[in-house]
């Protein structure tokens, strides 16, 4: 890997059904605002006892959809945006905002087992693709089961950026992310640095690695 030009995305996020997440989210969106917007029409007409000004119930059903805009525009953007990409030795996290580190001056790095993953739909995997992984052998909880949900924490001068290596729907970053990862911690001295590379090149071979 080049550790001075490049940029290799990872794969959080939704990578298989942002599409369809966004599809879903819109439809949802348009209905919920034109829902906000008459609710708010009718209660302002119910309140102002039908009168002829206009104002109270124009102000009530902006408002409502306003606030239905904010609600389905913050999952919108969270789908959206979601991404994480490695350049050089520069590793960016972007959700709701971007933050970025550079490993050359970090000064900790650490992964942790984190909290079981929650998945939406995560795949059978004795039956489907897993992102090019092998099938399952037992070296990952089927769903339904407790999947743990490891993070990466990368910490510098700049501040905090912090990796799940799990997507969103469940499933652990392709192979050749987790090396291009570990190859990029050379240019780390830092506490944690070495092991957390060992780490993910041994998480490639045997997803079970952070259980033992």
């Amino acid at each position: 890997m080049d550790h001075g030009h490049g940029r290799l995305e990872l794969s959080i996020g939704y990578p298989t059904s942002r599409p369809t997440r966004l599809a879903v989210l819109s439809v949802l969106g348009v209905g919920l605002v034109t829902a906000g917007c008459c609710l708010g029409s009718l209660l302002g007409l119910v309140v102002a006892g039908g009168g002829d000004q206009p104002t109270l119930p124009v102000l009530l059903g902006t408002g409502l959809a306003l606030a239905a805009s904010a609600g389905i525009g913050l999952p919108i953007a969270r789908v959206t945006r979601t991404g994480a990409w490695l350049s050089g030795t520069r590793l960016t996290v972007r959700g709701l905002a971007t933050r970025t580190v550079d490993l050359r001056t970090a000064e900790t790095v650490t992964i942790s087992l984190g909290s079981p993953a929650t998945t939406d739909a995560e795949p059978n995997s004795d039956t489907e693709p897993n992102n090019g992984r092998k099938p399952n052998n037992g070296t990952e909880p089927k769903s339904g089961g407790a999947a743990s949900n490891p993070v990466l924490t990368v910490s510098g001068p700049d501040g905090t950026v912090r990796l799940p290596l799990r997507n969103r729907e469940g499933t652990l970053l392709p192979a050749a992310e987790m090396i291009a990862l570990a190859r990029a911690f050379s240019a780390a001295s830092c506490p944690g640095a070495h092991d957390a590379a060992h780490l993910l090149h041994t998480m490639d071979a045997d997803p079970r690695a952070l259980l033992l």
